[in-house]
């Protein structure tokens, strides 16, 4: 008690020490102070708020409204009249309240539809009713998809008729509101087109059209060559085709600029799986295998009968043998069997070959910033040069492999993008916008900054250092006390020990009466407030070099009395 009582004291002296100006500060950023404070507290107390319902339209909100102000629910409406927030703590009971009411679902109830059906209902409106709640159904599955917030089915029943001209198979169309700009993957697509066509009785794959908010058609039906292909042949020409518009942005952009090229392909892909058997004979490439070679002689004589006995039985002498030859024939067959090289091939073609691709490039402008008359940044536009869409064309032909013999085609085109430029003037407002706005979400920190900063030094630091110097200002005890310190260290050393003299600091009012006492005795001294500084000068000097300490705490004391 006793320190807060001396705090408190100290407080009171170092306030009546100050003069009208510095209470007034004191006073006004004391009150500033607590009142920021207390609006802290306040906003700080003040419970946050949480999305009742977001996206509904006009009479769902003005439903949810009045029910919140039956209920007396504080709430917030957004700008758009679409979101309604309610304190965080209700958000759970109020959604599960208005969903039972049917207020959060609103015209998108399903089958519950039928249940409500009465006794007159005719056929026609249970087939609307039917049709309607299917719709509701449906939207609701899709929206159930993570990409995708809102959904909307349109279904038109097929005719069913005896004659085939005038049957009509049944159609549906789906609006997707997705998440962000991205475009929905072609497998969410195909799931949603094969979960509404699944669902409805007649429904084909390919009579189902799907589209986001942005007017983007995500099916391809109705437009895709290959919608009798699997999924993973489309798949194999996407990445194709992808493959290939990639190729010639990162070719072109370095050129033209970045955002200045678009490309698009089309790959038809042949995947037919074909077998060929080919035999090839090389007549250069005969070997001899075999020779065969055959003589034949034939020789005929006439002999005649002669007298029987034996000069006709005997042989004739040989030096007339050939006398009586009269048909003679000689024959010689050479067979020679030759070997020809012979190359059978059995060749079977990969699917998924190239077999015709077209492709299509546009390049922007160029274009240059330039003033115009009065000055200001202007935007101009200039075509290429024929030469230089050659050059482009040639490079794309050469990069993805254009074959003119196999029908490939390939079109470049100069053309002026929609998309400009941002404004050199446009962009800098943009910028000094934006640190406005950064600036002004600062300004209530740097203002609580500002304040905290004057408050500490211009209330608490000169506070502190009157508190510092009170505490430290030399007293008649304190003198008496260090003086029988040092009594005491001086006995306790004995006759061998160092005596520290005490050294007598004198009052403010004791040293006046001996400046007073000094310039009474010098009454002829012409100036004596001169004198009287030159002695406190002295007094100062001669105190300081016996215990600076001790005269640094007595002139703060001197100051302060000064002050009051």
């Amino acid at each position: 008690m006793a320190g807060e009582t001396n705090l408190a004291e100290q407080l009171t002296s170092a306030f009546r020490g100050m003069s009208g100006t510095q209470r007034v500060m004191v006073v006004a950023i004391s009150l500033t102070v607590l009142l920021a404070l207390g609006g802290l507290g306040i906003w700080a107390g003040q419970e946050t708020k949480g999305v009742l319902a977001s996206n509904i339209s006009s009479a769902e909100a003005s439903s949810i409204v009045s029910q919140l102000d039956k209920m007396q629910v504080p709430y917030e409406l957004s700008g758009d009249q679409r979101t309604i927030l309610v304190p965080e703590s209700k958000v759970g009971s109020l959604r599960l309240k208005f969903a039972g009411d049917g207020l959060l679902s609103g015209d998108k109830l399903g089958f519950e539809k039928l249940e409500n059906a009465g006794l007159g209902t005719t056929d026609f409106s249970q087939k609307v009713i039917h049709r309607r709640a299917m719709e509701a159904t449906l939207s609701k599955t899709i929206m159930s998809l993570q990409q995708v917030a809102e959904a909307q089915v349109h279904i038109t029943p097929g005719s069913d008729s005896p004659f085939l001209t005038e049957k009509e198979d049944a159609k549906a169309s789906v609006l997707l509101k997705l998440r962000g700009s991205r475009m929905l993957p072609d497998e969410n697509t195909q799931a949603i087109v094969n979960l509404v066509a699944a669902s409805v009785e007649g429904l084909k794959p390919d009579q189902v059209v799907v589209i986001d908010q942005f007017s983007r058609i995500l099916s391809r039906t109705g437009r895709d060559p290959m919608v009798g292909a699997s999924d993973s042949q489309k798949k194999v020409a996407r990445e194709e085709e992808d493959h290939m518009v990639r190729r010639v942005t990162e070719l072109l952009e370095p050129v033209v600029g970045i955002g200045k090229v678009r490309a698009t392909a089309h790959v038809e892909l042949d995947f037919d799986k074909v077998k060929i058997n080919s035999e090839t004979f090389d007549p250069q490439g005969q070997v001899e295998r075999s020779v065969q070679q055959k003589d034949e002689k034939v020789q005929k004589r006439d002999a005649g009968a002669g007298v029987p006995g034996t000069a006709s039985n005997v042989a004739p002498a040989t030096a007339g043998a050939t006398a009586n030859v009269t048909e003679s024939s000689e024959k010689k067959e050479t067979t020679t069997n030759f070997e020809i090289s012979k190359t059978v091939r059995a060749i079977e073609q990969a699917t998924g070959s190239v077999k015709r691709v077209t492709l299509a490039v546009i390049v922007d402008h160029m274009s240059a910033w330039d003033k115009d008359a009065k000055g200001e940044p202007v935007q101009k536009f200039t075509a290429r040069s024929a030469e230089e869409l050659k050059k482009i064309r040639d490079q794309v032909s050469a990069a993805v492999g254009i074959q003119p013999k196999r029908g490939d085609e390939l079109t470049v085109e100069n053309m002026a993008f929609a998309t400009l430029q941002v404004n050199p003037k446009e962009e800098a407002d943009a910028k000094k916008q934006f640190w406005v706005d950064l600036g002004l979400k600062a300004l209530p920190y740097a203002a609580w900054g500002v304040v905290g900063f004057i408050v500490f030094f211009m209330l608490f630091l000169p506070m502190l250092r009157r508190m510092s110097a009170a505490i430290n200002r030399p007293t008649p005890m304190r003198v008496a006390s260090a003086e029988g310190g040092e009594a005491a260290m001086a006995g306790a050393g004995g006759g061998g020990g160092i005596t520290r003299k005490p050294v007598q600091v004198k009052s403010m009012s004791e040293i006046e009466a001996e400046i007073e006492a000094e310039l009474n005795a010098d009454a002829a001294f012409s100036a004596p407030e001169a004198r009287r500084r030159e002695l406190i000068k002295k007094r100062l000097q001669d105190g300081s070099n016996e215990d600076p300490e001790t005269m640094a705490s007595l002139v703060r004391s001197w100051l302060l009395e000064e002050g009051r």
